[in-house]
């Protein structure tokens, strides 16, 4: 049967089963190499990573032969697939033994970076020379054990191309028909593969990971697959600002809260903290709500000074509640503002946590905080399961139970983005009047994004002819589905038991004028009757605050490497809000924002009374804009090496 397939077809078969072994053979000498893979797994985690491995491997070895095979689908006259043949077993050669360095270099780099390989491979140019006699000096064993495998690697593969060469045994399609169905066959199969399958999202790094647990992650991918799939990506620049010491020290300075503790200077952010409950009795584990809120844009609330009162209830509700006045986003993005919210992670100038390789970078998330403290994890995002990276984020931020379009009716659908709101709610409502308490609870809402649809029994408050009006009528909409849980939450006997946090994940439909102030704005407050007492907090604050925020008021002893520091913490001074945009970095204080491209200030302003910002300070207070420099330098460059390098949080916490 095997001499009825054409030998075209017969070479491509058997290059990518040998890829696909050069694949696992790299694994199993990788999880050899490293002991915490196969003694802190369980057999569970492990047999899911090698699975999850598999889909990676198939991706990675289809990016390694479809080059060098792409001149085997051309109709060539018979006698020149034999002048081809030796050129391309050559090229063949050559690209085999180049995956296998890089993933033979990649368990090398593992014990330093602690992650794989990456787009930073192209920043040591100028250093080939020096690494290669780094390679010969320090792992000379090891370099034997490549060229060896390079031998036999390279004449396997050279064989595979012998039929082309000797005459008697190619085979070629009879009908010219064949070379179509069979061309497109291969070339299905391989973007298929290489794209990971059927799913909305085409496979990236983070789909190797599943809840907070890394080191599985870590296993199923290879260092070819990470380095060829970022190595064109627009990652953030590595920035040298200032020493690093000093960078983390400014950093620990901002974010050190009373009962924190520094554990490791390998992770300068990572800390121990005991947390005494400003609102919880000792030993008292407070319910836990987030509801995060599409576009929550700050100047569609009357409470945030917005016109006009778009959303009544959550308005009186804010006079019930903290308000956080001046509640910033990092981005502009919402998978840029769910890792904020739910990990309290920020983004690099250019570089989105979620979508670039530190994806990789172990963090702790809400999820994860929750989980070991004993409490039921749920999260809803009731869209199409991969959009907009909000699953990955949830995952990755440590939630058991993740919710998406597929889990609701399909009568509950709003034919666009995913389910109604209202039935997001429904089922959160549901779902809590059973859990056994403590829980946890997020959700992050879809109908306030464009297109902005209306249900059709909705009847919508502000006429057409308004500007905006169909983003302020969705924000109406969403108001009443809000006071509609507020009415069944406060029925519930856990009502006081319970602390809810609203906040937008980045806002919308801001005119330029606006300025930057009105771009990152969001709305936000903290709502725990009978506990909390309304209060307006005129601070800068941000989405990364959120985290602490929660330790502080659970009372939660536990480990975290937050970028922020609990709104609740009276000794906290010079607070300040990160935020980004392409090519621009921003900082925030109490009463200045400062515009900056890494390279030089761009900008001064005062946002409370230069809304459009139009007056430029710099050449005025140039004493403010550098201390505000030396705070943004410090925070940003502690932010890329930790990512970057995999250094937020231990692969494995003692």
């Amino acid at each position: 049967m095997l001499k009825s397939i054409p030998t075209t077809v017969r070479i491509w078969l058997r290059l990518l089963l040998i890829a696909i072994g050069v694949m696992w053979v790299g694994r199993i000498v990788f999880m050899m190499a490293y002991p915490q893979f196969y003694t802190s797994l369980p057999a569970r985690e492990l047999l899911y990573a090698w699975l999850t491995g598999l889909r990676f491997d198939v991706a990675s070895a289809l990016i390694t032969i479809t080059i060098p095979c792409l001149l085997l689908w051309v109709p060539w006259f018979r006698n020149w697939y034999r002048k081809l043949g030796i050129g391309l077993a050559i090229f063949s050669v050559i690209v085999f033994l180049t995956a296998a360095t890089f993933i033979w270099s990649d368990i090398l780099y593992y014990a330093e970076a602690g992650h794989h390989l990456t787009f930073e491979v192209k920043g040591i140019k100028k250093d080939v020379v020096t690494m290669l006699q780094l390679v010969v000096t320090e792992y000379p064993w090891q370099l034997v054990g490549l060229l060896l495998f390079w031998f036999g690697l390279g004449w396997t593969v050279f064989r595979q191309f012998l039929p082309l060469i000797v005459d008697d045994k190619f085979t070629m399609p009879k009908r010219w028909w064949s070379w179509v169905i069979t061309g497109l066959t291969i070339v299905s199969i391989t973007v298929l593969g290489i794209r990971g399958g059927f799913q909305v999202k085409p496979m990236r790094l983070t789909f190797a990971f599943r809840g907070d647990n890394v080191l599985a992650g870590h296993l199923a991918l290879n260092g070819w697959y990470t380095f060829v799939t970022t190595a064109f990506a627009n990652e953030g620049k590595i920035v040298e600002l200032m020493p690093d010491e000093l960078a983390f020290q400014r950093t620990q300075a901002f974010y050190q809260a009373p009962g924190d503790r520094f554990l490791d200077p390998k992770f300068p952010l990572y800390r121990s903290t005991s947390a005494a409950s400003p609102i919880a009795a000792p030993g008292e584990k407070p319910n836990v709500v987030l509801i995060i809120v599409e576009s929550l844009t700050a100047s569609y609330l009357a409470s945030f000074d917005g016109s006009p009162a778009t959303m009544p209830f959550l308005d009186s509700l804010a006079g019930q509640s903290v308000l956080l006045k001046r509640c910033y986003s990092i981005g502009t993005r919402s998978m840029e503002g769910l890792s904020a919210i739910l990990a309290s992670i920020p983004n690099l100038m250019g570089t989105p946590f979620m979508g670039s390789t530190q994806e990789q970078t172990k963090v702790k998330g809400l999820g994860t905080i929750f989980n070991e403290q004993g409490y039921s994890t749920y999260f809803i995002h009731a869209a199409k399961p991969g959009s907009m990276n909000i699953m990955q984020i949830v995952n990755i931020a440590g939630y058991k139970k993740f919710y998406h379009q597929y889990d609701f009716p399909k009568d509950q659908f709003d034919d666009h983005w995913g389910v109604w709101d209202r039935y997001a709610f429904k089922k959160m409502s549901n779902d809590m009047d059973t859990l056994r308490e403590p829980f946890h609870y997020g959700v992050f809402t879809i109908s306030t994004h464009s297109p902005f649809l209306l249900p059709p029994e909705f009847k919508p408050p502000f006429p057409s002819t308004m500007p905006r009006a169909e983003a302020l009528n969705c924000f109406a909409n969403l108001d009443v589905e809000l006071r509609r849980f507020f009415a069944h939450e406060a029925q519930q006997p856990r009502f006081k038991r319970t602390i809810y946090v609203i906040m937008g994940d980045h806002t919308s439909q801001i005119r330029p004028e606006g300025g930057n102030e009105a771009r990152f704005r969001i709305g936000a407050l903290i709502y725990a009757p009978g506990r909390l007492q309304p209060q307006v907090i005129e601070e800068p604050v941000s989405q990364m605050d959120v985290e602490p925020t929660l330790i502080h008021l659970c009372g939660l002893n536990t480990t975290h490497a937050s970028f922020g520091r609990s709104i609740f913490d009276t000794t906290a001074h010079n607070r300040f809000a990160y935020f980004t945009i392409p090519g621009c970095v921003m900082l925030r204080n109490h009463n200045r924002l400062l515009i900056n491209n890494l390279e030089k200030d761009l900008g001064l302003f005062n946002p409370g009374t230069d809304f459009s910002e139009k007056m430029n300070l710099l050449p005025t207070e140039p004493a403010i804009a550098d201390s505000m420099r030396q705070d943004l330098y410090g925070f940003y460059q502690t932010a890329e090496r930790l990512l970057n390098n995999n250094r937020i949080i231990p692969l494995i916490e003692k």
